[in-house]
């Protein structure tokens, strides 16, 4: 999985307050009015996964119809493939739509995929610590995760626990 999306009222309030509560880390930030984005916000770090973050700021785009009539939440899963358009020809083949293409993903409609919103991507961002991204960024609250001590085998980043437990196989990816 690349990252889940989640669609907000209100961007910095709920970045501060996850902040607080949970160690949420802003990793990267940017305002997109092109309609078949329509927000502002990014990528977040929470625990050892990446969740977007984002507020509507173009009226009756998807993520403002969304939170309009949701009030906010989860809005979709981004899953990242190694090929994006062999991905987007494979799906075509099996029924799967792909109304919204912006160069290397899309999302597919929900129509096509039992009501989930899906988002596939060819590419993340250079902030992702699952590429080598570093957690001290500037300005940004929060205590600094751990690295497990498999890496390179493990990618995640890892909240000290009171046993010192690594990683289990489980949880370790291919980098």
């Amino acid at each position: 999985m690349f990252h889940s999306t989640a669609m907000v009222a209100d961007y910095d309030l709920a970045v501060d307050r996850l902040g607080e509560l949970f160690g949420l880390r802003v990793l990267e930030y940017s305002a997109a009015t092109d309609p078949a984005i329509a927000r502002r916000g990014g990528m977040t770090w929470i625990g050892d996964g990446s969740i977007e973050i984002g507020e509507p700021i173009v009226d009756d785009a998807a993520p403002d119809r969304f939170v309009r009539r949701t009030g906010g939440g989860m809005q979709g899963l981004a899953v990242w493939v190694d090929d994006f358009e062999t991905s987007v020809t494979q799906l075509a083949d099996m029924g799967v739509t792909m109304p919204v293409v912006v160069g290397h993903f899309g999302f597919s409609s929900p129509r096509t995929t039992f009501g989930l919103q899906l988002e596939w991507s060819g590419f993340t961002v250079p902030e992702d610590p699952r590429r080598g991204a570093s957690f001290t960024l500037p300005g940004i609250r929060g205590p600094k995760p751990r690295i497990c001590p498999c890496r390179p085998a493990c990618m995640s980043p890892h909240r000290p626990t009171i046993s010192g437990s690594s990683c289990s196989p489980a949880r370790r990816v291919t980098p």
